[in-house]
């Protein structure tokens, strides 16, 4: 925390069903799902831009993409579909790749 001059400690929670997910994302001031085909995460990024800094959630499922009821009812919650390319990453790559890419167009 302090070598990266964070205010605070980055929560990390365990893994959530996809039941648990929906239900953050509802309290959440904004949520991005990693799934194939869907739009350049470059479009959300600048569309959340300009919101004030808040509760944000960044979701990445599981190996072989979420299954089309689970993409169903995290969009249902709120959750903005993101695409990270063409290439296929492993789900802890997309992670990294996801949050440093949101950070980056929020600074």
């Amino acid at each position: 925390m302090k070598q990266c001059l964070r205010p605070h400690a980055m929560a990390l929670r365990p893994p959530a069903s996809v039941a648990q997910l929906c239900q953050r994302i509802r309290g959440a001031d904004a949520a991005l799902v990693g799934t194939a085909g869907a739009p350049p995460l470059l479009f959300a990024a600048a569309a959340l831009a300009g919101a004030p800094p808040g509760h944000g959630i960044l979701c990445i499922g599981p190996e072989g993409d979420w299954t089309p009821e689970e993409l169903a009812a995290l969009l249902e919650a709120g959750a903005m579909p993101v695409g990270l390319g063409d290439l296929r990453l492993r789900a802890e790559t997309a992670a990294v790749a996801m949050l440093a890419y949101v950070r980056l167009q929020l600074d």
